[in-house]
């Protein structure tokens, strides 16, 4: 790690957890404490991690940015053993809070995906949360792969148990948006503001909206910017 680092960001960082950062990218005003044990953030060429607070506890686990990704004014906190979160390259996380509290899990952010106030909550052994290339997130939006409590039968039988939120390529999602466990959100949609999501948007290019959400209008398409 170059000695610059040391000098624009408050590290502690216990002995053999390493911070791999590429000499091209920026590093500055972060607060980075590191406990455990074999624990890695990695930076890439041009990427920016910039006035986030990063906290893991645990053994082995792994945050990584890809080229050209700038992940700014975060909160990252790992509680967990042999999870993983990467930011993949041109994602653009803003303002942002991750919580990786699962064993083995993964949470993953694909390429060009832009967050703006994004609250993402990971919990539960070998549990993952996907998001892919080219999606939107405005602000006050909740993620959750948990129920976080659990909740049994008169038999002793877990009833809530974690599941995966897969949010597929070119979502937008709109301010105050819940998305609960066991999601799936299909390519191309529109996620109405302050909507819940629970289940399947199984309906490619649909507009999605209500509580629960329900899919309004199909055969859609959606950009950044006006022309």
């Amino acid at each position: 790690m170059n000695f610059k680092y040391l000098l624009t960001n408050k590290l502690e960082v216990k002995k053999s957890n390493k911070l791999n950062f590429e000499k091209h990218s920026k590093i500055k005003y972060n607060k980075i404490k590191i406990k455990g044990r074999n624990n890695c953030i990695t930076t890439s060429d041009n990427s920016v991690l910039k006035e986030c607070h990063i906290e893991i506890t645990g053994d082995n686990n792994n945050i990584t940015l890809s080229a050209n990704s700038k992940v700014a004014k975060c909160k990252i906190q790992i509680t967990a053993n042999n999870s993983y979160i990467k930011f993949d390259e041109n994602t653009n996380i803003q303002g942002s809070n991750i919580h990786q509290f699962s064993n083995e899990g993964t949470i993953s952010i694909g390429e060009y995906t832009t967050f703006t106030g994004v609250n993402l909550i990971s919990e539960e052994t070998n549990n993952q949360i996907i998001i892919g290339k080219n999606c939107m997130f405005s602000y006050g939006i909740n993620i959750r792969n948990t129920d976080s409590h659990p909740i049994y039968d008169l038999d002793n039988y877990l009833i809530n148990k974690g599941k995966q939120v897969t949010i597929n390529n070119n979502v937008w999602v709109g301010m105050d948006v819940t998305i609960l466990r066991g999601s799936n959100i299909e390519d191309g949609c529109v996620i109405g503001a302050k909507s819940l999501v629970s289940g399947n948007i199984n309906k490619k290019n649909s507009i999605v909206a209500g509580v629960p959400a329900k899919i309004i209008r199909e055969n859609i398409k959606w950009e950044r910017k006006f022309k």
